[in-house]
């Protein structure tokens, strides 16, 4: 079961837009796994909005549109939307719950007066829209706006310190964090990495993020420790194969912590690669 962006129905219209519009994108599959189960239809996409020329801020609207962004959201994405030169789009489909996803990158302004700042202050780095697509379970929390804050200035140790407060209880999701860590300690003792956390207002969510494009290594280096935590949370065969399957993939980022009802959770992005999407004749 290798995690393949185009298995889920949401993905399509993404991808023709993409199409349409030649875009040069990058593109990134994940999986979660928490007690709900293993969430494998998933995918990330991004791109700069230079690709869309002059008009892109009204393409991009148009195109929130046309994907069904709820009235709640599209007025602060509008508004958001002009401060940014990066965005991107993603989907899950974990269960009968479809979810849309439009984000928008603010770390060029992140950047900005970094060496100021002590250790544990935070920049607003992303802005995630999200939304139940029409037609899923109307029970579910139709619309959140997603708030990820980067620590550029946090060592090491604390990440390793807070992301593992997030994990709470799930103490086979914080064996994989530190084995990430001690693998980054042997072999890329002077690479940075990056840490973020996210929140959303009205509901339990509270997560981190921490990147580790600077390094090289595959799920393979963490095979165990996850395939562990998936016999913890009973998930049987299907994150195994699934696992194998994507052991020779790049790791990108670990995320983890509570989900939006509370429930810990551990989340793998890899793979990432640039796609190009020619304009079809």
């Amino acid at each position: 079961m290798v995690v393949n962006l185009h298995d889920c129905g949401l993905a399509p219209p993404i991808l023709d837009w993409f199409r349409q519009h030649a875009i040069v994108h990058t593109a990134e599959p994940s999986f979660k796994l928490s007690q709900a189960g293993l969430s494998a239809q998933r995918g990330l996409f991004g791109f700069s909005k230079a690709r869309l020329g002059d008009l892109a801020d009204p393409m991009l609207f148009e195109f929130c549109l046309q994907l069904g962004m709820p009235s709640e959201l599209l007025q602060h994405y509008q508004q958001a939307l002009v401060q940014t030169g990066y965005v991107g789009f993603g989907y899950e489909c974990d269960g009968d719950v479809k979810r849309y996803k439009a984000y928008l990158d603010f770390s060029a302004h992140a950047s900005a007066g970094i060496r100021i700042l002590g250790s544990n202050d935070s920049k607003l780095q992303f802005l995630g829209y999200k939304w139940v697509n029409a037609g899923a379970n109307e029970g579910k929390t139709r619309a959140v706006i997603t708030e990820y804050r980067a620590f550029p200035l946090l060592s090491r140790r604390g990440m390793r310190r807070r992301s593992l407060e997030c994990l709470g209880q799930l103490n086979a999701g914080k064996n994989v964090i530190e084995t990430a860590f001690s693998i980054c300690a042997r072999d890329w003792p002077d690479r940075p990495l990056e840490y973020m956390e996210a929140r959303e207002a009205g509901n339990a969510r509270v997560s981190f993020d921490i990147k580790f494009y600077s390094t090289s290594f595959c799920l393979a280096s963490l095979l165990p420790e996850l395939q562990f935590l998936g016999d913890q949370l009973g998930l049987g065969p299907d994150l195994n194969t699934l696992l194998q399957a994507n052991a020779n993939s790049r790791l990108g980022h670990l995320a983890g912590g509570l989900d939006r009802s509370g429930i810990p959770f551990l989340m793998v992005y890899h793979g990432v690669k640039r796609r190009i999407t020619p304009e079809p004749v």
